[in-house]
């Protein structure tokens, strides 16, 4: 993600496509187009990246993607448009799906202003219950489309949509369990690529439309990473909190106004960004665990009230001195055993 922020970046909100060919070969292209769709993405991946390191410029990024696709939203028609053209102004002759679904899937509250853009999935709805790649698609449909949507259905509790969806997909599922890419030999995105030639779907088997379809079966949304904040290397993390020992992943679910004591287990070897800001009275955080890292507990620290790291015996004190500086895990702390 480093090198989409490096490459990929202008002067307005939201990341550019790349990059196509190669330059070994000296027909490197470099779009300037933006997708809603690669802003999508890039919100939640840069999300998480923040979540997990507290790192400013993740943040920044993840500001930026959702900036470009809330400005692609046409509040009048109801729609997400699908980006932008090279020149920077706005595609609204392509209405795609993925561009409604993806962001209803990814921006979880931030997308209550923009309900209005699901009404476009009964326009992309085929007769046999599958969805189109975009409103100008007539009797075939797209799998991995109408697996997303199926799932997006599931989520929000549409028990008949999502049925629908998934007859749908079962009636073209391949012998080898496969989904193909679509359902027509020749399914039309509305898109052409860098050669001038359109991209569109056929009828072979492919990974996207199977994969979505698994995600789906098992209510899985992609674009939610769980917010654990402590990882060990099996199950769950076992603690001691104010002298009552817990077996937890997540600690942001508890009640941390109340936690003056943390011992953290044998097995810990991950503690998240800010994992303890909001632990007012918490002062000292008492590690058995070996498994830590200078990067496994970067800004670890970071906002919170901290200010001794208690080791279990003096080897691993004198580890722990290296990495709990202020400059890798965020505050200021002494180290003791």
């Amino acid at each position: 993600m480093d090198w989409v922020i490096k490459e990929c970046s202008d002067s307005s909100d939201g990341f550019t496509a790349g990059y196509d060919g190669w330059p070994e070969n000296g027909n490197e292209i470099k779009f300037t187009y933006k997708s809603t769709e690669h802003n999508i993405d890039a919100y939640a991946a840069f999300s998480q990246l923040y979540r997990m390191t507290g790192v400013d410029k993740y943040k920044k990024a993840a500001d930026s993607s959702l900036a470009f696709v809330k400005s692609m939203y046409d509040g009048k028609k109801g729609v997400f448009y699908s980006g932008t053209n090279a020149d920077g102004s706005t595609n609204t002759s392509n209405i795609v799906l993925d561009a409604q679904v993806w962001a209803a899937l990814a921006l979880g509250d931030a997308f209550k202003p923009y309900e209005s853009c699901l009404g476009q999935l009964a326009k992309m709805r085929t007769s046999a219950g599958g969805y189109r790649f975009h409103v100008c698609n007539e009797k075939a449909f797209w799998c991995e489309g109408t697996a997303f949507t199926m799932l997006l259905h599931k989520l929000r509790g549409e028990k008949t949509a999502a049925s629908k969806a998934l007859a749908a997909l079962e009636s073209v599922q391949l012998t080898s369990g496969l989904f193909p890419a679509a359902t027509g030999a020749s399914l039309s995105t509305g898109i052409y690529l860098s050669d001038g030639s359109p991209w569109v779907y056929g009828k072979d088997a492919a990974v996207a439309p199977t994969a979505w379809f698994v995600m789906a079966q098992n209510g899985y949304n992609p674009y939610k990473f769980k917010s654990a904040k402590l990882s060990v290397a099996k199950g769950k993390a076992k603690l001691t909190i104010n002298k009552k020992k817990v077996v937890a992943s997540d600690i942001s679910k508890m009640d941390r106004k109340t936690v003056k004591q943390i011992t953290l287990g044998k097995k810990v070897k991950f503690i998240g960004a800010k994992a303890f800001a909001k632990c007012p009275q918490l002062r000292t955080l008492v590690v058995k665990s070996s498994r830590l890292t200078a990067k496994s507990v970067k800004n670890s620290l970071k906002g919170s009230k901290v200010s001794i790291v208690k080791a279990k015996n003096k080897k691993l004190a004198a580890k722990y001195k290296k990495i709990f500086t202020k400059k890798n895990c965020g505050k200021k702390v002494r180290v003791k055993y």
